[in-house]
């Protein structure tokens, strides 16, 4: 939900018109910090295709043949802000995939790098964590990892 808000939906598809946050909110914001994220609902569904059904119940009312006009991944940069990325992914996670996170990972470098910015202001950390989904939220690591970027 951060990156939709931090990035840009592709032309066309900004349903609020303006910037959903105020720009003196963007200037604020100096990192996240992305955790055992989904970032793509169709790549995700690929994996777990059980999912869909979960999936297909939190878009009521919408085709649901495909979800990539959800998928982040999509979204542009805004080069008017310059954020610190931290995308962080258990390979213990039984939940979600890493493809999610490395997905994710690659698009931020692209499109930092398309608007000029610093491409190593994201990073990621894809072994420090070793345990499931929920738990690596309240390892001691997983505080570390967030407190290093900060």
């Amino acid at each position: 939900m951060i990156s939709s808000l931090l990035l840009r939906p592709p032309p066309g598809e900004d349903t609020a018109g303006d910037d959903p946050v105020a720009p003196d909110v963007y200037d604020s914001v100096k990192g996240v910090a992305l955790a055992e994220g989904i970032y793509d609902l169709d790549l995700l569904l690929k994996t777990f295709p059980d999912y869909r059904g979960f999936v297909q119940g939190a878009f009521d009312n919408i085709d649901t043949a495909s979800f990539s006009r959800f998928c982040v991944n999509r979204y542009k940069a805004r080069h008017t802000i310059t954020v610190q990325w931290l995308i962080i992914h258990s390979p213990g996670d039984t939940l979600v995939d890493l493809p999610q996170a490395d997905a994710m990972f690659h698009h931020l470098r692209s499109q930092y790098s398309i608007v000029g910015s610093d491409p190593s202001k994201i990073e990621k950390d894809f072994v420090t964590l070793t345990g499931d989904h929920d738990e690596v939220l309240t390892s001691p690591e997983f505080v570390r990892l967030v407190k290093g970027m900060i």
